[in-house]
């Protein structure tokens, strides 16, 4: 469900962080309704550089302040993990992919899980998770166990006759995530949407980096493989509405 539309995108916002209008409004369809939809982008290589003077890479998202105004986010990839303050059994979960619930130094009783997109470690205070969890079962007509849910494991139930998967994602805003279907489609969805190697827009295209990361090209910068590539994409538009 899309929370924005595409007027009150603040571009401003993603032009200091390295993200042009052009770059934004030729983000392939299903990662643009991801942004409209108040959601994380997959890591996007901006036209800016790290201190290592290599191309900055971030996720981007949008968020509606009190007053109404809506403002751009973004995190940047983290090429160093710390890990010092987990158990060797709790590293090996995270590693995974998993949940850890568990009581750092200083810290209140939290959920702690990698995002695989920024390589960073998100935490969420169990409380918050658990109180979100609970306004999800008074929206559902099924039962969903919550000491399943709170163990950090995915779980399916039925609710008006459609079967649903529920299950923690800290890069959700909301800390979990419910999709429809079965436990494979809850973990297909998780994944960065599946692209053509070639996205191309109004201005430029983006393509996938030699580390299969979006990064974004100029059309004036197009390689002769990315203009025959175009061209076929033309072609095949024009078969397509010929035959509409």
């Amino acid at each position: 469900m899309k929370k924005f539309t595409e007027n009150e995108i603040p571009y401003e916002d993603f032009e200091r962080m390295g993200f042009s209008q052009e770059m934004i409004d030729d983000l392939p369809e299903t990662i643009m309704n991801r942004l409209l939809s108040g959601e994380k982008t997959p890591l996007l290589s901006s036209s800016k550089n790290d201190s290592k003077d290599n191309p900055m890479k971030a996720t981007i998202w949008m968020s509606r302040e009190e007053n109404g105004v809506v403002t751009g986010f973004y995190r940047p990839y983290d090429n160093v993990r710390d890990y010092s303050d987990f158990s060797k059994s709790q590293q090996k979960t995270l590693l995974s992919g998993g949940v850890v619930l568990t009581e750092l130094k200083g810290q209140p009783s939290s959920y702690y899980q990698m995002d695989e997109d920024t390589n960073r470690i998100l935490s969420c205070p169990a409380d918050c998770l658990i109180n979100n969890f609970n306004g999800l079962k008074n929206n559902l007509s099924a039962y969903i166990d919550e000491k399943t849910f709170s163990e950090g494991k995915i779980q399916s139930v039925v609710s008006n006759g459609d079967v649903i998967t529920i299950g923690i994602d800290l890069s959700d805003s909301k800390g979990y995530r419910v999709v429809e279907g079965d436990e494979q489609n809850w973990k297909q969805e998780k994944e960065t949407d599946k692209l053509p190697k070639y996205n191309f827009g109004l201005y430029g295209c983006w393509t996938f980096d030699k580390d299969n990361n979006l990064s974004y090209i100029p059309e004036e910068s197009y390689t002769d493989e990315m203009v025959k590539a175009q061209n076929e994409l033309v072609e095949k538009n024009k078969a397509r509405g010929m035959h509409m």
